[in-house]
């Protein structure tokens, strides 16, 4: 019988033919012997310091999660075709306005589309001294393609309404109030009517529309139609 020692403990080894009971002793203790050794080789490994290698990994590891993370929250898109174009606003349609009346130079002229009827007399020269351009004209208008304006002379306190001999007819389109009412026949309430029927329905499309006025009859047009212009 021969003796060993295992972990500070000894036992004895039977020859040739061990029993049972030291075989299993024997056994469990070489088991024991080795997940020991395990554990102590494990302690030694995250014991062991970092290597510079290691270190460098980590480190780029790191910085490729964090430029993710500030991509993902910051809303990165990537460039596109159209980031090398710069958009640049389209340049108005042109048109052609006839200016006459009491302007310096009246004549046909192109404008942009969103040219108002007081830069379309600018052009024309300006007004002249006698130009009445507060009583029918609206200044602020836009004007339209093919359009006729008409600047009016300033009209004498005590003068009487339009004939049909004036040299200015009334714009039904652009005339106020005060400037219908001196048509023959259009009082107050008609010439409202007038402008509210332009308002809701856009502008007179020919002079004849203003029969769809309350308040002008067949009569009352043939009266006007010689005076007034769209």
């Amino acid at each position: 019988m021969n003796g060993i020692t295992l972990e500070g403990e000894k036992v004895q080894v039977i020859k040739p033919n061990p029993t049972p009971e030291a075989e299993k002793f024997i056994r469990e203790k070489l088991q024991e012997s080795e997940m020991v050794e395990n554990s102590r080789f494990h302690e030694n490994i995250w014991r062991k310091p970092p290597t510079p290698l290691t270190i460098s990994l980590a480190l780029v590891v790191a910085a490729v999660l964090a430029v993710g993370y500030v991509f993902y929250n910051e809303g990165f898109r990537p460039p596109t075709p159209m980031d090398d174009y710069v958009i640049v606003p389209a340049e108005p349609a042109k048109i052609m306005v006839y200016v006459v009346g009491e302007v310096v130079n009246p004549d046909v002229y192109e404008v942009g589309e969103d040219t108002r009827i007081c830069d379309a007399i600018t052009l024309a020269g300006g007004a002249t001294e006698d130009a009445d351009l507060f009583t029918t004209l609206n200044l602020a208008e836009i004007v339209y393609d093919t359009q006729k304006i008409v600047v009016p002379k300033k009209i004498a306190e005590g003068d009487p309404p339009l004939t049909e001999s004036s040299s200015t007819l009334v714009n039904i389109n652009t005339a106020d109030v005060s400037q219908l009412k001196t048509l023959t026949d259009i009082g107050e309430v008609t010439a409202r009517a007038i402008v509210d029927y332009r308002t809701q329905n856009g502008r007179f499309k020919s002079i004849d529309e203003i029969r769809n006025v309350s308040g002008i009859g067949a009569k009352t047009f043939e009266k006007l139609k010689n005076f007034i212009t769209t």
